[in-house]
């Protein structure tokens, strides 16, 4: 799968599960795979407590639900993706979440799966949703990050697929690129915040 998302024109991916490879043989054949750990709690409480017993290394997402535990999921420290949101109630987000997750940095997660796989109302759902998602981007800078939900090779979508998909609900060009690039700016923000030295009593940082 790793190697299909290069041929599909991306230079990283987030991976839940397993490590099928070593690192060295994924840098090897051009393709970055970062380790992404998702929480499928239904309370805030739990979803701290999972925080806590993620490794290191992952980026942690949360599948949302209702509008209280979202509130709550976006102030929990090491929390960068909620997603599932076609899923969630239709009041689960609005402009007030989506000014305090752009404030805290918490990506909201396009699927393209729903798009490919639903039909009917659900379909019209999920675009109706991604549509009201992407106007709280354009209006409050609350980050998007797109994912396939792919399982097998068969369900990977590639970058174009990805931008016919998305203008389903009115996504453009531009927006899907930097979409797909959210993922590399919140980490290197991140690092950019490291505190590396001391200047007297304020914190100095590169």
């Amino acid at each position: 799968m790793a190697l299909e998302c290069r041929e599909l024109g991306y230079d990283s991916a987030i991976a839940l599960g397993g490590d099928a490879l070593a690192r060295e043989e994924l840098g090897a054949h051009g393709i970055q795979v970062l380790k992404g750990y998702c929480i499928e709690e239904k309370s805030a409480k739990g979803v701290t407590a999972a925080c806590r017993r993620a490794p290191g290394d992952r980026i942690i997402m949360v599948e949302a639900g209702e509008y209280a535990f979202n509130r709550a999921v976006i102030s929990i420290p090491g929390i960068k993706i909620l997603r599932g949101l076609w899923r969630a109630p239709s009041n689960a987000v609005d402009h007030v979440l989506a000014r305090f997750a752009a404030q805290r940095r918490v990506a909201w997660d396009i699927e393209l799966n729903p798009l490919v796989r639903t039909r009917g109302h659900a379909r019209q759902r999920a675009i109706q949703r991604y549509r009201d998602i992407l106007m709280l981007h354009r209006r409050l800078g609350v980050p998007l990050t797109i994912s396939t939900g792919a399982a097998s090779v068969l369900e990977q979508r590639g970058v174009r697929d990805a931008m016919r998909l998305c203008a389903l609900f009115g996504m453009g060009q531009e927006e899907v690129y930097r979409a797909l690039g959210t993922m590399g700016l919140l980490l290197r923000e991140r690092r950019d915040v490291e505190v590396i030295g001391w200047a007297g009593d304020r914190p100095r940082s590169d």
